[in-house]
């Protein structure tokens, strides 16, 4: 194990070693995004603009298909046409 800015981490194979059979990392991916926000929001402060982040950001059709984005709009629409 190693500890990394003060968060004790262990690698699978260690843990395994030990008879550990499934790691968790349930606040690794929600800590990633916070700091990309963050990066994002002092770029918009500094330069009034996201232009310069455009090429690091999911497009608006990657984040559709990421969400299934379409399948649930159809869903909302045959829900309200009742």
């Amino acid at each position: 194990c190693a500890d990394v800015t003060g968060v004790q981490t262990c690698a699978l194979p260690i843990l395994a070693s030990v008879g550990v059979d499934i790691m968790l990392f349930p606040l690794s991916a929600f800590r990633a995004m916070s700091k990309s926000a963050e990066h994002v929001y002092n770029v918009i402060a500094q330069q009034g603009t996201q232009q310069d982040l455009l090429g690091t950001m999911q497009t608006r059709d990657e984040l559709y298909e990421q969400l299934d984005y379409h399948s649930y709009e159809k869903t909302l629409d045959d829900l309200f046409k009742k």
